[in-house]
């Protein structure tokens, strides 16, 4: 009986074992080398053998870069980009990676007309155009804005990204992350939701985001979300996912007219971070453990009349700016969704009135043990600390931050009532940390008013070691 004829796989299998080195891995340890390079290196790699020919398109990571030192225009990196999805084909996706880290802007389009034009065909006009130079000249005086908004349009590779997206979306992707770090904004179509059984983590930088593109309904397994740096939410009013556990939003911009409602009943971790606009409305969060919070210097909800907002200036803009407002009973915008939080940051400048503003409202913070604050609990004679250690009553654990501009502002608000203080506080409570660069007036007031609720103090200055607070300095 004649052997069995070796199929052309394994026949590709024995060349590599007999060549030894990296062709002698399997195709999985190859798939994974391949995951490491961005997308046009990887196509490039069909070129070393049979073997490697269509390795690429099995490979479960797509990494795409539209660098300018990588490509010379950026309609050359949205045809190589169209082509690749046309010809992978469908195979499993586990990350898509779009990054558009400096894309050649339109002053930088000369340099590459001619390869440009040569390559796409363009005509015998525009060939004579770069020949010579005074019918350029001429050119460009008869019409130059239209050919410039046509060429714009079709090398803008900003048009496409919501194609791409689905196209990621379609092969079953988990993690998808699009990062623009350029000054120009994506501008993602409202009009497509995302939907998808596979998708796990996103990540979005530098995009203007929609309404109907963060409602994530249609993402059962969506856990991760995170909006790292200048995405634009100011047309959105509602952030909406029954999944998602953690959420970060970095350095973004909210609208200075109405609040963004964000609905995340499963969220375990929030991270509000460096944002300016109008604070947005959290819902109830039961599962919450930890959040941090920190506005903007810029953000819209500051006053300079008053610390708890809702001054009877009409023309303050921090307090009756807003024209669309949530309409909710409890009037608490962001403490009353942290509430049930067990470890809180709260950092804020003296001016920002969304703490003060909330904690009229006393909520109560059944679970935090953890809460680290600056200075800003400090105005109204300590009303805003009394008010948290009052209504705080497992905490274990309070660290205050208090830097130079403490002192200015204690002694602007300086006057003869008296030092607020919480009717019960927690029994949990010992010692407190205070983080600071100098043990001036203020950290010892502090350190005299928790004094007399028989918590000892712990201050640690920068580069130093802690040293417990002494109440006979004061």
């Amino acid at each position: 009986m004649p052997p069995r004829r070796r199929g052309s796989r394994g026949e590709e299998m024995a060349e590599a074992s007999k060549e030894g080195g990296i062709n002698a891995l399997p195709d999985e340890l190859l798939q994974h080398v391949l995951s490491l390079l961005s997308a046009d290196e990887a196509v490039k790699t069909c070129v070393l053998s049979r073997r490697w020919r269509h390795l690429w398109r099995s490979t479960d990571v797509l990494r795409l870069d539209a660098d300018k030192e990588r490509w010379k225009s950026s309609k050359r990196f949205k045809k190589f980009v169209n082509h690749l999805v046309l010809f992978r084909g469908c195979s499993p996706l586990r990350e898509f990676d779009l990054e558009f880290s400096s894309c050649r802007e339109k002053d930088e389009k000369g340099d590459d007309s001619d390869e440009d034009e040569s390559d796409d065909d363009r005509g015998e006009d525009e060939s004579d155009e770069d020949s010579d130079g005074d019918e350029s000249d001429e050119h460009s005086d008869d019409g130059e804005s239209d050919d410039d908004s046509d060429e714009d349009e079709d090398s803008n590779p900003f048009q496409c990204v919501m194609m791409w997206v689905m196209y990621a979306l379609i092969c079953q992707v988990q993690v998808l992350k699009i990062h623009n770090f350029n000054e120009r904004y994506i501008e993602i179509d409202g009009g497509m939701p995302l939907v998808s059984q596979h998708l796990t983590k996103i990540e979005l930088s530098g995009i203007v985001l929609k309404d109907c593109f963060l409602n994530f309904s249609s993402c059962p397994a969506l856990k991760e979300l995170y909006f790292t740096k200048n995405c634009c939410f100011d047309s959105v009013k509602k952030i909406f996912s029954q999944s998602m556990q953690c959420l970060r939003i970095f350095c973004c911009q909210f609208s200075e007219y109405h609040r963004t409602l964000i609905y995340a009943p499963s969220l375990i971790r929030l991270f509000l971070e460096g944002f300016w606009g109008r604070t947005p409305f959290l819902e109830r969060m039961p599962s919450l453990v930890e959040a941090s919070v920190r506005p903007h210097q810029d953000c819209d909800d500051w006053c300079s009349n008053t610390y708890t907002g809702n001054c009877e200036d009409e023309d303050c803009d921090g307090c009756h700016g807003m024209i669309d407002k949530i309409g909710n009973s409890s009037n608490c915008v962001l403490l009353g969704g942290l509430s049930e939080a067990k470890s809180l940051k709260l950092i804020a400048g003296p001016e920002i009135i969304i703490f003060g503003s909330d904690l009229r409202w006393c909520p109560m913070f059944s679970k935090l043990k953890n809460l680290l604050l600056n200075e800003w609990c400090l105005l109204s004679n300590f009303w805003a600390l009394a008010c948290i250690l009052e209504h705080s009553p497992v905490l274990r654990k309070l660290t205050l931050q208090i830097s130079k501009e403490a002192k200015s502002m204690m002694q602007t608000e300086e006057n003869d009532n008296p030092l607020r203080k919480p009717a019960a506080i927690s029994e949990h409570l010992k010692v407190v940390k205070v983080h600071c660069k100098e043990v001036d007036e203020v950290v010892y007031k502090i350190g005299k008013w928790l004094s007399t609720l028989d918590i000892k103090v712990l201050i640690k200055r920068r580069n130093q070691s802690p040293k417990r607070f002494c109440s006979s300095k004061v």
